[in-house]
C-alpha cells in the first residue's frame, strides 16, 4: 500500500470486551443477525439473551421452487426476504414458536426448520400416511397432493422438553403426533369425520377442535385416551373460522369469526369475532363468553392462532385481533391482500394503512401465516 494512506481498523481484531459491550446494546433480532455475520470473533461475542420480544411477522406463501422466504414487518411496514436453499422443494405447513413444519413435496418427509438459525429437526417417516393418486395433480397446491395440516406445541429446544408435532391427515381424517426423537408417529385418532381445525397442547393433554365445533380432549399419559368432549354453547360460533389460543398456563380461548349477514358474501369486513374462555384448571370444563382479551393482542391466520402481551411491542394494539381477511390464493395474480384489526371494545374493524402486497407466484404452496422470529 502506498505510503501516507491510512489503513482502516481491523474490525475482526476488536477486543472481546468491547464487542460484548456493543452486543449488549442490540435488542432486535435483525441487528443481532447482522452483528453475528461480520466474522467469527463478533459471532462469539453476540449475546442473544439481550434480545427483546419480537413482533410477529407475516410470512407470505412460499414457492417450493424457490429458495426465498418473504416476510412483512408490521413494525417497519416493509418486506424482508430470507434466502434458504433448504426450503427449495419444501412446502410450509405451519409456523409456531419461531419454527416451521415443512414437507418435502417429493419424498413426503416432514421436518422442523428454524429459518433464522437454519437449525433442522427431522421427524419420523410418514409411512402409512395418506397419499393421493397422481391423477390429482402433482403440480397443484400441496394440500391437494398431501392434504395435511400440522400443529407445533413449542420449540423443539424448549427447556420443558414438551415439544409435540401433530399432523391431521385430511385424506383419511386420521390424526398423528410425535415428539422430536421419536422413531414413529403415534395415532391419536383413527380416520373418521370430522376434520381437525385447531389444536392446543397443555401438559400431557391435547385439546382438539374439529369442524363440527366440538372440542375433544385426549390424555396422552393414558395412551391417548379421550378424557372429555365439550361442545360450544353458542350457536353464533358456527362461522367461517375457529381457532384455539392459549393465553396462559391456566386459560384457553376459542376465537370464532363469522359473517354479520350470512347472505352477504361481498367483503370480508363483514366478519365479526367472538371469544369464549375455558379455565384449564377448573373442576368443570365449561366455556364462558368474554367481551375482552384485556392487555393481549391475538393474531389469527388459517389454522393458526396465538396471543402476545401488547405492551411488549410499540404500536401493538391491546384487546384486538389481527387477522388476514382472505387466505384464498386461487385468484388472479393482480389480487392484493391486507391485514385488518378487530377491536374487541367496540367491534370495529380497521385496515392497517399501507399494508398491501401482490399475490405471490402461482406455485406458492401455503397460506399466509404469522411468524415470530426466535433463536431458540
Amino acid at each position: 500500500m502506498a505510503s501516507g494512506v491510512e489503513q482502516g481498523p481491523e474490525w475482526s481484531h476488536l477486543p472481546h470486551e468491547l464487542l460484548a459491550l456493543i452486543s449488549k446494546k442490540i435488542t432486535h433480532i435483525s441487528n443481532y443477525i447482522l452483528f453475528r455475520s461480520v466474522c467469527r470473533s463478533w459471532r462469539s461475542a453476540a449475546q442473544p439473551a439481550n434480545l427483546c420480544s419480537q413482533f410477529p411477522l407475516l410470512m407470505l406463501p412460499h414457492d417450493p421452487f424457490s429458495n426465498d422466504l418473504s416476510f412483512f414487518s408490521l413494525s417497519t411496514n416493509s418486506m424482508h426476504n430470507l434466502s434458504l436453499p433448504i426450503t427449495q422443494g419444501k412446502a410450509v405447513l405451519t409456523s409456531s414458536h419461531g419454527w416451521l413444519v415443512i414437507l418435502d413435496i417429493i419424498t413426503a418427509d416432514l421436518s422442523l426448520l428454524n429459518p433464522i438459525t437454519a437449525a433442522q429437526v427431522q421427524l419420523p417417516p410418514t409411512t402409512g400416511f395418506y397419499r393421493s393418486s397422481p391423477s390429482e395433480g402433482v403440480h397443484c397446491c400441496y394440500r391437494w397432493v398431501y392434504p395435511w395440516h400440522a400443529f407445533l406445541s413449542s420449540s423443539p429446544n424448549s427447556a420443558d422438553d414438551d415439544c409435540v408435532v401433530m399432523v391431521s391427515d385430511g385424506g383419511s381424517c386420521t390424526i398423528y403426533y410425535c415428539r422430536p426423537g421419536d422413531e414413529a408417529w403415534t395415532v391419536l385418532r383413527i380416520g373418521s369425520y370430522p376434520y381437525l381445525l385447531s389444536v392446543i397442547c397443555h401438559e400431557n393433554w391435547f385439546y382438539v377442535l374439529d369442524d363440527e365445533w366440538i372440542l375433544t380432549i385426549y390424555d396422552t399419559s393414558a395412551g391417548a385416551s379421550k378424557r372429555a368432549v365439550i361442545s360450544s354453547q353458542a350457536g353464533c360460533f358456527f362461522g367461517m373460522g375457529s381457532y384455539l389460543a392459549k393465553t396462559s398456563t391456566a386459560e384457553m380461548l376459542w376465537i370464532a369469526c363469522h359473517k354479520e349477514n350470512e347472505g352477504d358474501q361481498s367483503h370480508c369486513s363483514k366478519k365479526l369475532f367472538e371469544v369464549m374462555k375455558l379455565d384449564l384448571g377448573g373442576h368443570l370444563l365449561e366455556w364462558s363468553k368474554i367481551e375482552s382479551v384485556g392487555e393481549k393482542a391475538v393474531f389469527c391466520a388459517q389454522g393458526q392462532c396465538f396471543s402476545v402481551c401488547a405492551g411488549d411491542f410499540p404500536h401493538c394494539r391491546e384487546d384486538c385481533i389481527y387477522f388476514i381477511p382472505s387466505t384464498d390464493f386461487h385468484h388472479k395474480p393482480s389480487d392484493v391482500h391486507q391485514i385488518e384489526v378487530f377491536n374487541m371494545k367496540d367491534g370495529s374493524i380497521q385496515v392497517l394503512p399501507s399494508v398491501r402486497w401482490e399475490k405471490p407466484s402461482e406455485n406458492a404452496s401455503s397460506s399466509l401465516m404469522w411468524f415470530i422470529p426466535s433463536l431458540c
